[in-house]
């Protein structure tokens, strides 16, 4: 009976942390998602100034002659 009792008690257990690893794991997908999104965004941000500044270095060159 005590054996019986401590595998359900380990299964229990195992159950638990299986449980826990998968919440991380949904957690940590969902960090991921929004990592890459904001990731995305700041590119997307940098390229958007890349045209700005191309000119701007122009200008500046033009402007030490």
């Amino acid at each position: 009976m005590l054996v019986a009792v401590r595998v359900r008690d380990n299964v229990e257990l195992l159950k638990q942390r299986m449980q826990s690893i998968v919440q991380s794991q949904v957690e940590l997908h969902r960090d991921v998602q929004q990592q890459l999104e904001l990731s995305r965004v700041y590119q997307s941000n940098i390229n958007s100034l890349k045209p700005e500044l191309k000119r701007l270095n122009k200008r500046r060159e033009h402007l030490k002659k």
